[in-house]
């Protein structure tokens, strides 16, 4: 998660990323360093995705790893679960933008959810 690096902490192992749920600019960084908050609205609209599909795993047709990731670059997508409310589900598509400056903000999607009609 995007957070300020402190200089008295330094951490050389390698990093596993969680592939399904990181945003695309990671999966493209070649240190994979590059967390943001950007890239953590990102994650929160995989998360979304995730609660509002009952619990299924993205891309969980394929559990290899690797393969997910190279379907991700190339642009695969996910779509709206069946039960989800069209205001939830334009709520995670902005979270979901692949270029990380037009995703929406924590503040943005807080006051969107705050706004929604459930009955």
């Amino acid at each position: 998660m995007a957070r300020k690096k402190d200089s008295s902490y330094v951490d050389n192992r390698p990093t596993t990323i969680p592939v399904r749920y990181c945003a695309p600019e990671i999966l493209n960084s070649i240190d994979q360093s590059n967390y943001s908050k950007a890239s953590d609205v990102y994650s929160l609209g995989v998360l979304l995705w995730e609660a509002c599909s009952h619990g299924k795993i993205p891309y969980g047709s394929n559990t290899n790893d690797s393969d997910v990731r190279q379907r991700r670059l190339d642009g695969e997508e996910l779509l709206q679960p069946n039960e989800c409310n069209n205001q939830i589900w334009s709520i995670i598509q902005c979270c979901l933008y692949r270029t990380p400056d037009i995703r929406d903000t924590m503040e943005n999607i807080q006051s969107k959810f705050l706004k929604i009609d459930l009955e």
